[in-house]
């Protein structure tokens, strides 16, 4: 969490107070992250069974790697390795992969946190009203999209915070489908 801080404070700086200071090259880093992680809430069961990974430690171990992955390649070789040690994955196994896709997909729109219960899907957005996000061209995009779309989608203010709403949303794979449409957009 520590070096999370960091980070983005070290970015923050780089953007706004040092800004002249970077030549171009130095500045092309890649875009800025808004949120430093999205957190996924449901009630779908998004897990290692024990019936698969018998001991905890283990398990506990497991999801501490799959934390840790940055990207598709990293999931894809802890898929395989997982494979190899215990055998194909079950569905809450599948599911619990295609959860870690969808936090990537998120935080890369700026949700803090995406909830999935009672077939619907909320986004919470950056909770900083004065974000650089809300000028952001991810912003932008996920305004054309509501604005473009079908019944069922909708922006709201809950709690001093943003949130984007999403209906027949029953499944992860479904809340990545409706979010790649937002990118694709």
């Amino acid at each position: 969490m520590y070096q999370k801080i960091l980070k983005e404070a070290i970015h923050e700086l780089k953007e706004e107070e040092f800004k002249e200071q970077y030549t171009s090259e130095e500045s092309k880093v890649p875009t800025r992250e808004f949120v430093s992680d999205c957190v996924i809430e449901t009630d779908m069961e998004i897990l290692i069974p024990s019936d698969y990974v018998n001991e905890i430690e283990e398990r506990i171990s497991l999801y501490k790697s799959l934390d840790d992955l940055e990207n598709e390649n990293d999931l894809l070789e802890f898929e395989m390795n997982l494979t190899d040690r215990f055998g194909p994955h079950p569905l809450q196994v599948l599911e619990l992969f295609s959860s870690i896709r969808l936090r990537w997909i998120g935080k890369s729109l700026g949700f803090h946190k995406i909830l999935l219960k009672s077939d619907k899907m909320i986004g919470s957005f950056v909770a900083d009203q004065e974000s650089p996000y809300y000028q952001s061209k991810v912003f932008t995009q996920i305004l054309q999209f509501i604005q473009s779309n079908p019944p069922g989608v909708k922006m709201y203010e809950r709690n001093n915070g943003l949130r984007l709403s999403a209906e027949k949303i029953s499944s992860v794979g479904a809340a990545i489908g409706f979010l790649d449409g937002v990118i694709k957009s």
